[in-house]
């Protein structure tokens, strides 16, 4: 049986077990591994576990590090900026007291940012900062 390792996710989030497989890892490389629905996760080598106990983890390729991991693997880099939904435009109708005339205007308002549970900053396209850019009462 090969060798189970505690594995931090290079995304965040709690340690994994994971089986080295073929591979022989030492704590501190940057690794591959399956997870039980298929997908491919990229993580740091930490310790070997004490007491094993079956995983349905395991050990696919090394890297040199989380970044070129997540390319190779095509998975999302957590670290860039990100939007959620569709920008919404205001339109602004502006009229003129002194010769009646409006003229219809295109505003592009402040959105409100939030960090995900991986610590990324999110910008809500559909939603406006109330208060402009520092938001309300600043």
């Amino acid at each position: 049986m090969a060798t189970l390792y505690y594995v931090a996710p290079c995304q965040g989030g709690d340690q994994i077990e994971v089986d080295e497989g073929s591979l022989t890892l030492n704590p501190g490389e940057v690794i591959s591994f399956s997870s039980p629905t298929s997908g491919v996760i990229c993580g740091t080598v930490g310790s070997p576990v004490r007491d094993p106990a079956p995983t349905s983890y395991t050990a696919i390729a090394v890297f040199t590090g989380c970044e070129n991991c997540n390319n190779e693997n095509n998975i999302f880099d957590y670290q860039s900026p990100r939007s959620a939904y569709t920008e919404q435009i205001i339109c602004v109708q502006v009229c003129d007291a002194v010769d009646g005339s409006t003229v219809v205007v295109a505003v592009n308002p402040p959105h409100p940012v939030w960090t995900d549970n991986y610590g990324t900053e999110v910008t809500q396209l559909n939603a406006v900062t109330l208060g402009g850019v520092n938001g309300l009462n600043n």
